[in-house]
C-alpha cells in the first residue's frame, strides 16, 4: 500500500499540527479571522403593514414589533452576543411574528439563490405573495432593511441598495433609486450576501413547523434565474429544513422534519456524531460540555453497512464481505470510476485491510455525491450518480472532469470536505502502521494517529476523527464518580440541551468553513423557540448562562457575531435578560412595558405575575377551584365540616392555611 502525489502531502502540510503555529491549520483559520472581522449585530424590529394578507398576520396586527428599545454595552452579554425574548401566553402571536419573519427570508433566498442548480437532496424554494413587511437590523456600524411588498423584495444596507424582484413587477416608485439585482450574477449574489445574516431555528415541539399547517399558502411562480415554485402546489416550508446548499440559502429550521415527523433516532445519531469533537475538545481543556459531567470515553466500532446503505438500493441487500470483494476487483479493472478517483487521491488500493479498503470505498462514494449535493460542484453532477460506483470512464474526457473535480475538493477547506479529510489522513496512516482494532476507544486512535501531546482546538479535532465507516457511542461519568453512562442513557432533558447546543455548533462551525468565493455569511442570528422545553427548572436557570460559556470556551465569537432571539414561558430564562430585550405580546400587540417590572434578575414570582401575565395568580386552576367551593359553601350554609378539614389539611402555603382554619371555626359557631 502506498499514498502519494504532490496534492496530498500539501492537504496533509496544511493541516499536520506543529510546533510552529504560523503553518498550523488554526492559524489560518486565525489569518482568515483577520480578514474578516465582524461587528456588534441585532435584529432591531418587524414592521407589518395594514396591506398584509390576514391569513398570514393570524393574531398580529398591523405594526412595528421592537426586539430593542435600548442601547447595552455591547458586550454585555458576551463579545459578539445579544439576545432579546419574546414572551407572551399561548396564542399571543410569538410563532406568527417568528413565521414573518421566517417568510421573508425565504423569500429573499428564492430571489438571492433561486432554483437554478437542481440538487437531489434540495427542495425547491417557493415564494410566499401576500407579505407586507420590513425586517430591520443592524451590523456593525451600518443598518439594513429587507423590505418585502407582495412581489418585491429589496434590500438596503448602509449606503447599498439592491432590489432583487423584477423592476416589471413593481407598481410603485419607492425602489427607483435601487440597483437592480434581478438574475444578477454569482459575484453580486456574494456582495449582497455580505450585507445579510444566516437564521439558524431551533424548535423541538412536535406541533412546530409541520408542513401541512402552511398548505393553504400557495407557491407563486414568479421568475428569477429560474422558476421559484414550479406549481402552485409547494409548500414553502419544506426547503427550510437542512439541506446540502453550501449554506447558500440564508436559514435553516432544525430539527429535520419529514411531513411533520421528526425522525428521533436519526436526530440522536446526527448529535452523536457532532458531539464526538466537542466532548473530546472539552475534555482536552479540562472542562465539561455538559453541566454534572465529564467524558469518560469515546469508543468506535467498524460497521460498513453503514456505507453500503448509502449506496443505489441494489446493493443494499449485499453482504459487506461479497461487497468488498466487488469493490477489489472493480478497482483491479484499469478505467474503473473507482481506481480513477482513488489515483487522483495518490492512494494505491494494495492493502489487505478490510478496514482500509472500506475507507477507500467511502471516499469514492463520497467524492461522488459531493457533485449532486452542492452547488458550487455543480460542473460535475454526471458523477453525482452513486450508480457508477461500479461503473467505468467513458472516455479521456471523463477521467479529465475528474481528474479536475478532485484538485477542487482538496482545495476546498470547508464543511463540505470535512469528512473526505478525516478518511484521507487515517489512510494515511496505514503506510506506517495498520489499526488492526475493528473497535477501539478514541484515546487510542489518538495515539494511532501520534496527536495525543499536541495542543488542538475544536476545528483541528474535528479534522482527524475517525472516517465515518465507524459507529461511535459516547460515554460519560458524573464529576465525582467512575461509573460509564452512555449517551443514550441521560435523562430527556440533558439530551434536549446536547441536540441544541451541537445543532448550534455544527451550524456555527460549518458556516464559518465557507469561503468569500462563495455565498458566505458571517452574522448569525439564532432562533431558539420553546427553548425549555424537557428541561428541568435549575437548567432552565442556568441555560443562557451555559449557552453564552459554550459559545465563549469554543471561540464562535471570535470569528462570527451572533443575535439571539429566545421565546418561553420560563420566568428562570428571562429573568437573564433586561427589559429593554423584551417584546411582550398579548391578542397579537405589543404590550407597553413602561410599567413593568424589569426581569433582569428579579423574583421569578414578580416575573410570572407581570411578564407572563398571570392575573389569575400562581395557584394551580384545580385547587383554586376546590378553595373557591369550600368558601362559597360556607357562605352559603352548604358547609361539609369533614370535607373542609380534609381540603384544609392538604393546603401547602401557611398563611393561606390558617385563615382556612378560620373560616372552619367561624361557620361552626
Amino acid at each position: 500500500m502506498q499514498i502519494h502525489g504532490m496534492a496530498f502531502n500539501m492537504l496533509w502540510n496544511e493541516v499536520k499540527m506543529s510546533n510552529d503555529n504560523s503553518n498550523t491549520f488554526e492559524a489560518m483559520i486565525r489569518r482568515t479571522n483577520n480578514r474578516n472581522k465582524v461587528g456588534d449585530f441585532k435584529i432591531l424590529s418587524v414592521t407589518i403593514l395594514k396591506e398584509s394578507n390576514p391569513k398570514l398576520l393570524k393574531t398580529l396586527r398591523a405594526g412595528s414589533y421592537s426586539f430593542y428599545d435600548k442601547d447595552i454595552s455591547n458586550d454585555f452579554f458576551a463579545h459578539n452576543v445579544n439576545i432579546s425574548a419574546i414572551v407572551g401566553k399561548n396564542g399571543a402571536g410569538k410563532s406568527s411574528l417568528l413565521d414573518i419573519i421566517f417568510r421573508m427570508v425565504n423569500n429573499f433566498s428564492a430571489y438571492l439563490v433561486g432554483n437554478s442548480m437542481k440538487r437531489k437532496s434540495a427542495d425547491v424554494i417557493y415564494y410566499i405573495p401576500g407579505i407586507y413587511s420590513e425586517l430591520h437590523y443592524q451590523m456593525g456600524d451600518k443598518k439594513g432593511v429587507l423590505y418585502n411588498y407582495d412581489n418585491v423584495v429589496a434590500l438596503s444596507f448602509g449606503e447599498k441598495k439592491h432590489l432583487l424582484s423584477d423592476r416589471k413587477l413593481m407598481k410603485d416608485s419607492r425602489f427607483d433609486d435601487f440597483e437592480d439585482c434581478y438574475r444578477s450574477s454569482s459575484t453580486k449574489r456574494k456582495e449582497i450576501a455580505k450585507s445579510f445574516f444566516y437564521t439558524v431555528v431551533m424548535n423541538y415541539a412536535l406541533q412546530a413547523y409541520n408542513s401541512s399547517d402552511y398548505q393553504d399558502e400557495m407557491a407563486n411562480g414568479f421568475e428569477t434565474v429560474d422558476k421559484i415554485g414550479n406549481d402552485s402546489f409547494g409548500n414553502w416550508m419544506n426547503s427550510l429544513f437542512h439541506k446540502n446548499d453550501g449554506y447558500a440559502s440564508p436559514i435553516v429550521l432544525n430539527p429535520y422534519r419529514n411531513d411533520g415527523v421528526i425522525d428521533m433516532k436519526t436526530e440522536t445519531n446526527l448529535t452523536r456524531s457532532r458531539l464526538v469533537g466537542i466532548m473530546i475538545e472539552a475534555e482536552k481543556k479540562n472542562r465539561g460540555f455538559i453541566d454534572g459531567y465529564r467524558l469518560h470515553h469515546i469508543e468506535f466500532k467498524f460497521n460498513p453497512y453503514r456505507i453500503i446503505l448509502k449506496m443505489p438500493k441494489r446493493f443494499h441487500k449485499e453482504d459487506f464481505v461479497s461487497f468488498e470483494n466487488m469493490f477489489r476487483h472493480n478497482y483491479s479493472i484499469r478505467d474503473s470510476i473507482a481506481r480513477c478517483v482513488l489515483r487522483n487521491y495518490g492512494i494505491n488500493m494494495n492493502e489487505t485491510s478490510s478496514l482500509f479498503v472500506w475507507a477507500c470505498v467511502y471516499l469514492v462514494y463520497k467524492t461522488l455525491s459531493i457533485t449532486s449535493k452542492y452547488p458550487s460542484y455543480a460542473d460535475y453532477v454526471f458523477f453525482g450518480d452513486w450508480d457508477i460506483i461500479d461503473g467505468r470512464l467513458r472516455d479521456d474526457r471523463d477521467g479529465e472532469r475528474l481528474e479536475k473535480l478532485i484538485k477542487e475538493i482538496l482545495n476546498d477547506k470547508s464543511h463540505i470536505t470535512t469528512k473526505i479529510r478525516q478518511t484521507l489522513f487515517f489512510l494515511k496512516n496505514f503506510k506506517t502502521k495498520n489499526l488492526n482494532d475493528k473497535a477501539f476507544y478514541y484515546s487510542y486512535y489518538e495515539r494511532w494517529l501520534g496527536k495525543e501531546k499536541e495542543n488542538s482546538s475544536l476545528v483541528a479535532t474535528m479534522e482527524l476523527l475517525p472516517p465515518p465507516i465507524f459507529d461511535s457511542e459516547i460515554y460519560l461519568r458524573r464529576q465525582g464518580e467512575r461509573e460509564e453512562i452512555p449517551f443514550y442513557k441521560l435523562s430527556s432533558g440533558e439530551r434536549q440541551f446536547l441536540f441544541m447546543m451541537s445543532s448550534v455548533i455544527y451550524h456555527v462551525l460549518n458556516i464559518k468553513s465557507v469561503p468569500t468565493s462563495r455565498v458566505a455569511y458571517r452574522y448569525l442570528n439564532i432562533v431558539l423557540d420553546e427553548v425549555e422545553m424537557c428541561f428541568h427548572p435549575e437548567y432552565q436557570r442556568t441555560f443562557i448562562y451555559n449557552l453564552l460559556n459554550a459559545i465563549e470556551r469554543l471561540h464562535l465569537n471570535t470569528y462570527c457575531s451572533f443575535n439571539i432571539i429566545i421565546t418561553t414561558h420560563s420566568p428562570f430564562l428571562l429573568s437573564d435578560i433586561p427589559q429593554s430585550n423584551v417584546l411582550y405580546l398579548e391578542n397579537g400587540e405589543v404590550v407597553d412595558k413602561s410599567k413593568m417590572q424589569n426581569p433582569f434578575a428579579a423574583n421569578v414570582n414578580d416575573i410570572l405575575y407581570q411578564s407572563f401575565f398571570l392575573s389569575n395568580g400562581f395557584m394551580g386552576e384545580f385547587a383554586k377551584q376546590k378553595i373557591v367551593k369550600m368558601v362559597n359553601d360556607a357562605n352559603n350554609n352548604k358547609f361539609d365540616e369533614q370535607k373542609a378539614r380534609e381540603l384544609v389539611g392538604l393546603v401547602g402555603e401557611p398563611i393561606l392555611k390558617e385563615r382556612l382554619k378560620d373560616l372552619i371555626e367561624e361557620s361552626l359557631q
